[in-house]
């Protein structure tokens, strides 16, 4: 599976959301451009040669985020974007409320200050960082610092009428990007969350369909070869050696049939829905270069040990103990011709191995022991502070 799109180089294993946030978020940082270029032309017509330097360093420290978060969308992690536009966003008001209390005065003919030009870009961003519906309360702050900038500003010789037309313009106008920020990533979110739950419903009815085969070909078996074996057992119709022979042929068809073993591709896709349904955030990465049999029980290890992982990186790797905030996991597989890998990583707190209690049997048992019966391997690896990384392997030389 490819990680990145090949028109703009984004990562793609976030799922549609994570790829509509770093869009979107690219698409502000060009707007922030556009909107700041004018304001140039602004700032230059209502600043005093004596007050340019201080214009000018504000200027950048207002227009520089966007573009830096644009940047920051083709690679960074999301949380780090997330982290900026949030600063961005929440320092965009602080800076108005300076402005309406301290900036010039009297230097537009309507108060419409360079300063307020940049309005939806800020409001954007705070939609970008905190997608809730709370995040529209940025909108009406918003339109009341740029009213009161704007009657600063105005040198007419009605600033309060003016003001009040500012703010309304400037908070009815950044609730269009607002709505299309909060869309793109919401909406994206429940489609996640949809195709998830379809490859989930996918996974479950091809596993009906593979035991409901099974047990046809185990009925089979029975009316056909165990039941005639044991009526010529009873007749004692042949000596005994052929009847072992007969025996044995008849035990070995009772194993797992040749067109039982999944395909690498079936693997693949069907860990893959497993990992997406048990927790929809999980970024994945996969790298196949060669084909490999695999066992159906260590099929079942490798899938019951990777959602254990997920599910203790869900509950007890939070990264800060006073939110709760979960932690970002990764997991990436890696397959060719003579085993299959698992690593399951996340940047939570991290733990101790050996501090383990006893009693804890997701790590021991359902991770560990539960790789060990079938022939393969798990190490964990965890640093307080640096999160923890379960790696899983299963070598076909090792069966």
């Amino acid at each position: 599976m490819e990680s990145t799109d090949w028109r703009l180089g984004l990562r793609r294993d976030e799922g549609v959301a994570g790829y509509a946030f770093r869009v979107t978020t690219i698409c502000t940082a060009i707007a922030g451009g556009i909107f700041g270029s004018l304001g140039f032309l602004d700032l230059l017509t209502e600043t005093a040669l004596e007050d340019m330097p201080v214009a000018l360093v504000l200027f950048v420290l207002l227009v520089a985020p966007p573009l830096g978060m644009g940047v920051l969308a083709l690679s960074a992690p999301g949380f780090i974007v997330r982290r900026v536009a949030l600063i961005y966003g929440l320092g965009y008001l602080v800076v108005l409320a300076g402005s309406a209390l301290f900036g010039p005065a009297h230097v537009d003919p309507h108060g419409e200050a360079w300063i307020i030009s940049i309005t939806s870009i800020p409001a954007a961003s705070a939609m970008l960082a905190v997608p809730r519906p709370m995040t529209w309360l940025y909108l009406p702050a918003l339109g009341v610092l740029s009213m009161a900038v704007a009657v600063r500003s105005a040198s007419s010789q009605n600033p309060l009428l003016d003001g009040i037309i500012v703010g309304l313009y400037d908070a009815t106008f950044s609730a269009i990007f607002v709505g299309l920020v909060f869309v793109a990533l919401v909406w994206t979110r429940r489609l996640d969350e949809r195709i998830a739950v379809e490859a989930h419903a996918e996974a479950e009815s091809l596993a009906a369909e593979a035991r409901g085969r099974e047990q046809q070909r185990f009925e089979a078996l029975v009316h056909d070869s165990l039941i005639s074996t044991l009526l010529v057992a009873a007749q004692g119709s042949v000596d005994a050696r052929t009847l072992a022979q007969n025996a044995t042929v008849t035990l070995g068809q009772f194993g797992e049939p040749e067109d039982a073993v999944p395909s690498i591709a079936e693997l693949v896709g069907h860990l893959r829905a497993d990992v997406h349904a048990e927790n929809p955030e999980v970024r994945w990465r996969e790298t196949v270069t060669g084909e490999l049999v695999v066992p159906p029980m260590a099929i079942e290890a490798l899938r019951g040990a990777t959602l254990e992982a997920i599910r203790n990186a869900a509950r007890h790797a939070a990264r800060d103990h006073r939110t709760g905030r979960p932690a970002e996991v990764d997991v990436e597989l890696n397959v060719d011709e003579e085993r299959i890998s698992v690593a399951i990583r996340d940047n939570g707190r991290g733990f101790v191995v050996e501090r383990v209690p006893a009693e804890r049997l997701g790590v021991r048992y359902s991770i560990v022991e539960r790789m060990r019966t079938v022939g393969g391997s798990a190490t964990i690896e965890s640093t307080l502070g640096a999160g923890t990384t379960v790696l899983l392997r299963w070598e076909a030389s090792r069966v």
